[in-house]
């Protein structure tokens, strides 16, 4: 039993694994057997200091990224080399990123300049191939930033990423490169000293070039161009100089008559990914303007360039929204012809960016005035009221919708600006809020009425409509804002019958009480009521406070789908808390009685 452990003649120090095995055998192994042996990987990671030696050859990198840019073998084809896990391997070893084995790419440029080679390739490329590359380029960004960059500034990398636009994974590569290496540290490289390259090599207008209807065979183009801008302009930040000066590239006169010729050249792909380039971009004009106004002394303003084309357009965009392209759509529900469509919802979304730029500024301006007599002129709110109304389940759309109108309904604690008090007149003026709430509640009943009828899905969003209007503007206020007195008392009779049953319809708790906590008394015969709790909680005036104006909701969420209203100053309170999965809303029972609860209905269909 010598050499066994029972005799001690073990000796666990000299273990040799299967890499070193192979490694031992020098001159007379080959790459592909260190490729095939299961613990290469893993070997690499903890740094096996004979396996790092080999792989940092010159010679053994060039295979390796041979193996990483080589396509994957068509559908079909005979053809068997390389194997197709030696890709995967490869691009697994140079992400154990070992520094060791990457300053080899910069010891000899040649091989940044084959790793780069794969991007030659004519459009499209594999999805499944691109997964390699991006790999390793990804590892050389973040260990290898500076030097990466001035390789892909001195040999015009950048067109050949933009050559494969239509791949995630290369338009991801993009941010990576451009803007945002994923470390969260890019701001604070070296190459920040040269951070007007991405201008002096005209990526904004390349990628608004990219929206072209020349593309809408390939929508993948369209959707990763916007996606890029729009994350330029999201990130925008004077501690990223190159955001900055690649978004004020992108606002000037010619890039904007390019993206906006764009965005009305025919193409359903072109309008809608224009619009969201758009979008984001009179977002952040109006940042910058309340930031201006924030930090330095009013000045004279002038019409941002975003804001003149998107009102000159707007008359463009309305027809599209009014006058939408035939077509039908089969859905769960019945057949929607047209259906609302994916533009449609980013023209709703651009009049709630609007609309922002008005109630967020409490001056009025040239600017906002300019955009609420636009608004105003062109009944937007009206045809945006049609819309919510005739697709019931259509949840992003009611999203966007009661977004417009939460914002115009904010009452602020400061003097209000005349222009938000024009959109206001609008709403319940011309645009006929307050009627159009009463319709869609008959219809809504008349739904329910029907054999197995259901509420309809924006039930919950009007609800929430309904409570703000009834807490914060009193019958003089909608006489002051132009309403007509019949349609006012319309309002009042609608609020003490119709709405104050659905409320308490609302409130009975399914299965009679909530588990845990005793029943409640159940009131007399002959009571009013008014005599209910619930009463004092409609007519709390806090109860049904803004969410805007509370705090509570998010100003960033465009989809608006979340709201939590709570009152600060009485013990009676409505919390609203809304989801994707369904638009209708159930009151329900507090635990102690005195809080009445709005939530979501998540088990209706």
């Amino acid at each position: 039993m010598d050499g066994t452990y029972w005799t001690g003649g073990y000796d666990f120090g000299s273990a040799i694994t299967g890499i070193d095995e192979i490694l031992s055998q020098r001159g007379t192994f080959t790459l592909e057997e260190l490729l095939d042996h299961v613990d290469v990987i893993s070997e690499c990671k903890y740094l096996n200091a004979d396996l790092v030696d080999y792989l940092s050859k010159k010679d053994v990198v060039e295979k390796l990224v041979r193996y990483v840019i080589t396509p994957s073998p068509e559908k079909g084809s005979e053809k068997k080399d390389p194997p197709s896990q030696y890709p995967y391997i490869a691009s697994e070893l140079f992400a154990c990123e070992v520094l060791d084995i990457l300053n080899v790419f910069f010891e000899y440029p040649e091989l940044l300049e084959y790793l780069f080679s794969f991007l030659d390739a004519p459009a499209p490329i594999e999805p499944g191939d691109c997964a390699y590359f991006c790999k390793v380029v990804v590892v050389l960004i973040t260990k290898k930033h500076s030097r990466l960059l001035e390789f892909i500034q001195q040999h015009n990398v950048l067109d050949k990423i933009l050559t494969h636009i239509g791949v995630y994974s290369i338009m991801e590569l993009l941010i990576r490169v451009g803007w945002d290496d994923g470390s969260g540290m890019s701001q604070f490289d070296d190459d920040d000293l040269d951070s007007d390259w991405l201008q002096q090599a005209n990526l904004a207008g390349k990628l608004i070039a990219k929206l072209h209807p020349d593309f809408e065979q390939m929508p993948e183009v369209h959707a990763n161009a916007a996606c890029a801008l729009v994350d330029a302009v999201v990130k925008s930040s004077p501690m990223v100089p190159k955001t900055v000066r690649l978004v004020a590239e992108l606002q000037t006169q010619p890039l904007l008559d390019v993206l906006f010729a764009n965005m009305f050249a025919s193409s359903a792909s072109s309008l809608t990914h224009s619009l969201s380039v758009a979008i984001v971009l009179v977002q952040s004009c109006n940042d910058h303007r309340l930031q201006e106004r924030v930090n330095a002394e009013r000045k004279e303003l002038v019409t941002p360039s975003i804001i003149m084309h998107v009102i000159s357009s707007f008359p463009k965009l309305l027809k599209i929204l009014t006058e939408p392209p035939k077509g039908e759509q089969k859905t769960q529900y019945g057949v929607l012809n047209p259906p609302c469509g994916p533009s449609r919802l980013k023209i709703i979304e651009l009049i709630l960016a609007l609309v922002r730029c008005v109630a967020e500024d409490e001056d009025a301006d040239e600017v906002t005035s300019a955009i609420a007599t636009t608004l105003s002129d062109a009944s937007a709110f009206s045809h945006v009221l049609d819309i919510f109304a005739q697709y019931h389940w259509n949840n992003l759309l009611h999203g966007l919708v009661e977004g417009v109108v939460h914002t115009v309904l904010d009452v602020s604690e400061q003097e209000e600006s005349s222009s938000l008090l024009q959109l206001r007149k609008h709403l319940f003026g011309s645009a006929n809020l307050l009627p159009r709430i009463i319709e869609l509640f008959k219809k809504n009943n008349e739904a329910v009425s029907q054999p197995k009828g259901t509420r309809l899905g924006f039930m919950g969003h009007l609800i929430r409509i309904t409570s703000v209007i009834r807490a914060s503007y009193p019958s003089s206020s909608l006489l002051h804002l132009g309403m007509n007195a019949e349609h006012v008392k319309q309002w009042e009779q609608f609020l003490e019958t119709v709405y104050k049953q659905e409320v308490l319809t609302q409130q009975i708790v399914l299965g009679g009480h909530r588990p845990g906590v005793p029943p409640a008394s159940e009131p007399e015969e002959n009571q009013d009521v008014d005599g209910l709790q619930l009463e004092g909680m409609l007519e709390s005036e806090d109860a049904f406070r803004s969410p805007y104006q509370s705090g509570e909701f998010d100003d960033d969420d465009d989809d608006d789908d979340f709201f939590n209203w709570e009152s600060r100053d009485s013990r009676d309170q409505l919390e609203v808390i809304d989801s994707d999965d369904s638009d209708d809303a159930i009151l329900q029972e507090a635990p102690n009685m005195d809080d009445l609860v709005v939530t979501e209905d998540v088990n209706h269909i």
